[in-house]
């Protein structure tokens, strides 16, 4: 143990001499006193579960504004290319399924004009309002269905339309 003194002159010469310590003692203690390096790492080891903010609140903050800012932010055409471009670099999830784990991904390809009470779903061939669908199909009355929706575009001429309400935005 003098040869490591003497050898090791720095901040390690403890951390060194700790580890030699609980080395040369009797097995139990050994278990009990890991050794320093191992215990950061234990530490880092347990990942947090990605943290999700719904999405209109992540524009709320984002921008610091109300709702009814909001609201006249997605009118304005530069404010809505500016909210269209950030949105596109988030990861967005849908929330309105059950059970939770057939939930998914949705790409933001573009912000309606017209709000979830007056858009029409499935390119007016059904005859219902998207804030309609939403209730029929999922039992989800929106709270926001003043607010415009997020597009998705699919094969062909298909439009999937999503209420900002019913998504939510992963944080890194």
């Amino acid at each position: 143990m003098e040869v490591l003194e003497q050898r090791f002159d720095g901040p390690l010469t403890k951390q060194i001499n700790d580890d030699w310590q609980a080395l040369s003692t009797p097995t139990q203690t050994r278990q009990n006193s890991l050794c320093t390096l191992h215990r950061q790492e234990e530490e880092k080891q347990p990942e947090e579960q990605p943290q999700y903010k719904p999405l209109i609140e992540y524009l709320l903050s984002h921008y610091r504004c109300t709702l009814k800012e909001l609201q006249v932010h997605l009118t304005c055409i530069i404010m809505r290319r500016r909210i269209l471009s950030q949105l596109r670099r988030l990861h967005i999830e849908t929330t309105h399924l059950r059970p939770k784990n057939r939930n998914f991904r949705v790409h933001a390809h573009d912000i309606s004009i017209q709000n979830a009470n007056y858009l029409t779903a499935f390119n007016g061939k059904l005859g219902i309002t998207v804030r309609q669908y939403f209730f029929t199909k999922h039992a989800k009355d929106l709270h926001h269905h003043y607010m415009p929706c997020l597009i998705e575009h699919g094969g062909g001429t298909h439009k999937s339309y999503y209420p900002f309400e019913v998504l939510t935005v992963k944080l890194a």
